[in-house]
């Protein structure tokens, strides 16, 4: 996808431990946030069972949190000059833009406004765009970040569609902002590998288990082995040499044992399934098991 052959990796051992300890800083932040949703998400399923109403005055609760953030913590900044190189109109009133006046005087703009105000992708894409260097103070960026984060926390599981995903993107995006981007160049791409490394969390695994969903580990319990259940089907799997590495060949059903059973097919010798399943009509696995002939074995 990338061509990374003609470009030559420029970062040191310094630069390593730097990358690092972003990745350790992420990975608290990460897990201080996970904390902090299943605590919020087991509230809100106290709180959703107790009935319609509740689900109600939750959301107008939040519904009413999210809106004075949004149209009051702006107040808290203060106008700012626009950019002489410009070349958009600012501030933009009236329109969907990344400079929102909000109160400001002519040829100003409220930095936080611009980002509380605007559409999250627009957002997003302006903490990765490199034309918007100076548009954002950190401290207004600081502020952003912990109010996203609060508000993706608290919105997440409430009766209504709502989701983590652009929340935590954005969050994600704003720390970047504010640690600096690691590299304009795709040369880089194993630190940042390096990083997402070692902050990740199974972060979606964890939403799975707080909401109960049916999720199978990679690995079984050691009390699990000891457990028997009864099927209905069994994997017939065909082993070297007859193939070059174990393959499934197909599923072999309760009702096809019967069918081989009446039919007295049996063989001493180790065959392929296909060579003893071709001596069969396909009509003969038909409803297997259902007839007189099959129940008399």
């Amino acid at each position: 996808m990338f061509d990374v052959s003609s470009a030559e990796a420029t970062y040191s051992t310094p630069d390593l431990l730097a990358i690092i300890l972003l990745g350790v800083i992420g990975g608290i932040f990460g897990s201080l946030h996970n904390y902090l949703v299943a605590e919020v998400l087991h509230t809100h399923a106290i709180i959703n069972e107790k009935g319609a109403a509740f689900k109600i005055l939750l959301i107008a609760t939040i519904s009413v949190i999210t809106s004075c953030c949004a149209f009051g913590l702006p107040w808290l900044a203060e106008c700012i000059e626009r950019p002489s190189n410009l070349k958009v109109s600012c501030p933009t009133v009236g329109e969907s833009g990344n400079y929102k006046s909000f109160q400001c005087q002519s040829g100003h703009y409220n930095d936080l406004a611009s980002l509380l105000l605007n559409a999250n992708d627009d957002a997003i894409r302006n903490m990765f765009s490199t034309d918007m260097q100076k548009e954002f103070r950190n401290s207004i960026l600081f502020i952003f970040f912990a109010a996203i984060d609060c508000l993706g926390m608290i919105t997440y599981g409430i009766a209504i569609p709502s989701g983590l995903f652009i929340p935590v993107i954005l969050a994600g995006a704003i720390y970047g902002r504010l640690v600096g981007r690691l590299s304009e160049s795709v040369s880089t791409l194993d630190t940042v590998m390096l990083v997402l490394l070692i902050s990740t969390k199974a972060f979606t695994t964890k939403i799975v288990k707080l909401k109960g969903l049916p999720y199978l580990e990679a690995h079984a319990e050691p009390y699990m082995r000891h457990l028997v259940a009864g099927h209905n089907g069994f994997p017939v799997i065909d082993e070297p040499s007859f193939s070059d590495a174990p393959e499934l060949c197909r599923l072999f059903l309760r009702s096809h044992s019967l069918v081989l059973l009446y039919g007295k097919n049996f063989s001493r010798d180790e065959v392929l399934c296909e060579e003893k399943i071709q001596k069969f009509a396909k009509f003969d696995f038909a409803n297997a098991g259902s007839g007189e002939s099959n129940r008399r074995i």
